[in-house]
């Protein structure tokens, strides 16, 4: 019995893996955090951000942050980021040290106010149950 089982064992470690599968499982992420009832990662860099965009659908809410330039998008880190509910309590509030939040909120409406450099955007979020929202805010290259 014992020969077989490690048969087997060393059969599955044979087996080919799809380098496809193993660039599905994201790594390289910060460690979630928790606000109240919120769940949430936040941050990202050029080394990671592959890492955030897969796994963004595994949260109902995904806010990207970007600078618009003239040659080529660039990440906008250490924003300030409000987000309310449908009542108008703030559910989350933090700095962010990176342009991606992935956020494990309830369906519902929320307002999402961003502030970077000194301006301000406001978006209204819808979250419905199932589903995954994505969101870019940017701003104008110079800010």
């Amino acid at each position: 019995m014992r020969l077989a089982t490690a048969a087997l064992a060393l059969a599955a470690l044979a087996m080919p893996v799809s380098p496809n599968a193993l660039a599905t499982v994201p790594t390289n992420l910060p460690p979630e955090q928790h606000q109240g009832a919120i769940s949430f990662i936040a941050g990202g860099n050029s080394d990671n951000f592959q890492a955030f965009e897969r796994a963004a659908p595994d949260y109902p809410l995904a806010l990207e942050l970007l600078r618009h330039g003239a040659h080529r998008d660039a990440f906008l880190p250490g924003a300030r980021i409000s987000l309310r509910d449908a009542q108008g309590k703030e559910v989350l509030s933090m700095n962010l040290d990176g342009p991606f939040l992935l956020a494990r909120v309830p369906a519902g409406r929320y307002l999402a106010s961003v502030t970077y450099s000194g301006k301000t955007v406001k978006r209204s979020i819808l979250v419905k149950h199932g589903d995954n929202h994505r969101v870019v805010l940017e701003w104008p290259d110079g800010v």
